[in-house]
Formats: C-alpha cells, sequence, structure tokens
C-alpha cells in the first residue's frame, strides 16, 4: 500500500482469550507452530492446572500497534483456551480476528489496513517424564495480505523439560498445507518441515512470561518459508482480571507481488480470566 501513512482511529480494544495450555503453531503463513501455521497461542502452563473435563481461558483487552506489512492502530479480539481430557493430554481451542483502519493524508476516508481471521483446535499430549506430541488443525483468512484461505493439518513430537516454576519444550514436526495465496505457482496444497520452541516461567506468584518461535520451510521450494517469534509477559492482580503486554514478530518469503514481508505488532491490554 505504497509508503508508510500515519494511521488515524479512536480507542481500539483488543480481545484475547489466553489459554493455559499453549497451541503449536499459530500465524496463517506456517508460523507460530511446528512447522508452519498462525498466529500461535503463548506456552501452556504446566499440567493439571484446571481438573479434567473443564474448559478455561482468559481474555486481553488492549491496543494493537503494528509496522512492516501494515502501519496503524487497531482492535484485536482473539480467544484462547483449553481443556485437559486426561492427566497428561489436553484439547486447545483458539480463534482470532484483527481489524484496523487509516487515513492516508489527503485522502477522502478511511481504508481498512488490517483485516485477519484466524483459527486453531489441537491435541498435545505428554508422555512419560520428557516428551510430548501435538497436532493442530488451523484456519486463516486475511485479504489484506491476499489470502483467500489457508488450512493446515500441523503434527509434531519432541521434547519438554519442566520443574515447578518453568516449562522448555521443543518440538519438531511436519505441516499439510491447503491454501489460496494469489500465487499461481503457491496455491494449492503444499508441505512444509519445520521446529516449534516455547518456554515459560512464573515469577512473583502473579506473574508469568511466556515465548515462543518457530521456522517453517517447504520441501521442495528452497525460496519458501516463514519464521516467527512472540513474546508475552502478564501480570495478575486478582483472580479474574491482570494485565498483558505482548510482542509479535513473523516473516513469510511468499506473498502477493507487492506485500511486505515482515509484520510486527505490539499489543498491551487488560486479562480477564474465567
Amino acid at each position: 500500500m505504497g509508503g508508510k501513512v500515519r494511521c488515524r482511529i479512536s480507542s481500539y480494544f483488543v480481545l484475547a482469550v489466553a489459554a493455559g495450555c499453549m497451541l503449536t503453531p499459530t500465524p496463517a503463513r506456517g508460523q507460530e507452530v511446528p512447522p508452519g501455521g498462525q498466529v500461535p497461542t503463548p506456552p501452556a502452563p504446566q499440567q493439571q492446572q484446571s481438573p479434567i473435563g473443564k474448559f478455561t481461558g482468559n481474555a486481553v483487552i488492549g491496543m494493537s500497534l503494528e509496522n512492516g506489512r501494515t502501519d496503524l492502530n487497531g482492535y484485536q479480539l482473539t480467544v484462547q483456551g483449553k481443556r485437559p481430557y486426561s492427566k497428561t493430554g489436553t484439547f486447545t481451542l483458539s480463534g482470532g480476528y484483527t481489524k484496523a483502519t487509516t487515513q492516508p493524508p489527503g485522502a477522502p476516508k478511511d481504508i481498512t489496513v488490517a483485516d485477519r481471521l484466524t483459527g486453531d483446535f489441537g491435541v498435545e499430549q505428554n508422555y512419560r517424564t520428557h516428551w510430548v506430541t501435538m497436532s493442530h488443525l488451523q484456519g486463516l483468512r486475511d485479504p489484506i495480505e491476499h489470502i483467500d484461505y489457508e488450512v493446515e493439518l500441523i503434527f509434531g513430537a519432541g521434547g519438554r523439560w519442566y520443574n515447578k516454576q518453568a516449562e522448555f519444550r521443543v518440538v519438531p514436526g511436519i505441516a499439510l498445507i491447503e491454501h489460496d495465496k494469489n500465487i499461481r505457482t503457491e496455491n494449492g496444497f503444499n508441505t512444509n518441515y519445520g521446529i516449534y520452541q516455547d518456554f515459560k516461567v512464573s515469577f512473583a506468584k502473579m506473574w508469568q512470561f511466556t515465548q515462543f518461535f518457530s521456522a517453517s520451510h517447504d520441501v521442495t521450494d528452497t525460496n519458501d518459508y516463514v519464521i516467527a517469534f512472540d513474546t508475552r509477559l502478564t501480570g495478575a492482580f486478582s483472580k479474574k482480571f491482570g494485565l498483558q503486554l505482548q510482542y509479535h514478530y513473523d516473516y513469510e518469503s511468499l506473498l502477493f507481488a507487492g506485500t511486505e514481508p515482515n509484520y510486527s505488532k505490539i499489543v498491551a491490554g487488560l486479562q480477564i480470566t474465567f
């Protein structure tokens, strides 16, 4: 969309329901999960924080500042949750929608500069002390990036190391992708391989830091790859309310001609736990 423009918007608020359980990917584009995937979910707190069969999550309402592919302030709504099905296994669920507008200098009205919809359903299973498997089904639509649709089925298996306050996981895997990115040679079915890593640590009783990194590469196209990095700091000041600050960055090599491959955002807001 040409050069950078200053964004003019009213106050935007972000809704994000962050589940205790971490999801494998995240960003459509093959990011945030074991190989490929969408904007991912933060690492999960250690297993058995909620009773088996009970769904838990939280919501974050805040402000989004983005640059790179788009320069804007906007609102973002995401939902994330988890439901343990056994002492070592968990179902995860997340969804998100981002929308923002800006008015370029001299333009008669606002234009849409962000319009992104994502969804993810996953199953994560721990084995013995240091093994974990993940499988996720993800969906994405982003007209601004010229992605009409993207559906991914992701599988991975790797290691986990943890103590009472922290957990670290590394999961290599594979993604089966069906998408339409309005690139003739790229549309249709693709297979990616990659790796996903996450880390979470709780401190000062009411605070938690989470981080993840992912990278994926097409098995046949050397020019098709995606990387993603995400950090979140969350502090609770009661059982129901807290604050969250998030930084996210990703890079996707193959997009529609003229689309910026870099994308980053900062989101800060109020967290509501349920």
